[in-house]
């Protein structure tokens, strides 16, 4: 049982019996496996629809949240985000993403979701990338998320979080991938997107959808390295112990 008042990091902590990773922290200063070949080789380039990194900082991300968020679909990719990178220039692991969560205040609204957001609608900094998992909206939630996408580097779903995406039309025109339940039900709910299945996730140059469940670290992975290349990206699935290789396209 989940006790009222989980911060971020409790819940990150505790996310192993979710099926993530065990006992995975916020930090991995303490417990990163330095692999050779991030320390040995320059970063590959990052291939198709590479990202640009910020010139001074990290990449901010946030993670959005309404109500009915679903556990994986953002502590998956979180846990990906912040795993730390080997920076060549300054020998030493460092973050490179900066993530926080963004939600209609810094309340526990919804019982069954004990986390409190780092940062409210009205007051969040602009991200340059926008997680979106599965949950259950709000007028809010979408004038934000409307928003904030114009000015992102990328937003990104995970599983049902897809529907957000084409109730704003930010999918229309383009080809989708959801949770395998939801791909008959969306397409006749959302004809101007060319839902797909069996695909760990779909990316486009601003918006990319995932699958379901585990399929948003698949495409945390990729953003990964989209904005730093292969041996960053292939250095986080050491230190979060991931083997899945889906995410190389």
């Amino acid at each position: 049982m989940l006790s009222k008042n989980l911060s971020r990091r409790d819940l990150l902590q505790r996310s192993a019996a979710l099926g993530v990773v065990a006992t995975l922290p916020l930090s991995f200063a303490s417990c990163f496996e330095k692999p050779h070949s991030a320390h040995s080789e320059a970063a590959e380039p990052s291939g198709a629809n590479p990202l640009k990194p910020p010139a001074n900082g990290k990449v901010k991300v946030a993670c959005l949240f309404s109500s009915n968020v679903t556990l994986i679909d953002w502590v998956g990719p979180e846990a990906v985000f912040d795993a730390w990178i080997y920076d060549e220039s300054a020998k030493q692991d460092r973050p490179v993403f900066e993530v926080f969560t963004v939600g209609e205040s810094r309340e526990i609204k919804d019982p069954g979701f004990n986390a409190i957001p780092d940062y409210t609608y009205e007051d969040a900094p602009q991200a340059q990338v926008i997680v979106v998992p599965a949950q259950s909206g709000s007028p809010q939630f979408y004038k934000w998320l409307k928003m904030a996408s114009e000015s992102a580097d990328l937003t990104i779903s995970v599983c049902t979080g897809a529907r957000h995406l084409a109730m704003l039309g930010l999918l229309d025109g383009q080809t989708a991938t959801t949770h395998h339940d939801f791909i008959k039900p969306y397409s006749q709910e959302f004809p101007k997107v060319h839902w797909v299945a069996e695909r760990r996730f779909v990316e486009g140059p601003k918006i990319a959808t995932s699958a379901g469940v585990t399929a948003g670290i698949d495409l945390a992975l990729r953003v990964v390295e989209r904005y730093f290349g292969r041996q960053k990206a292939l250095a986080v699935t050491k230190v979060i112990e991931y083997q899945g290789t889906a995410w190389m396209v």
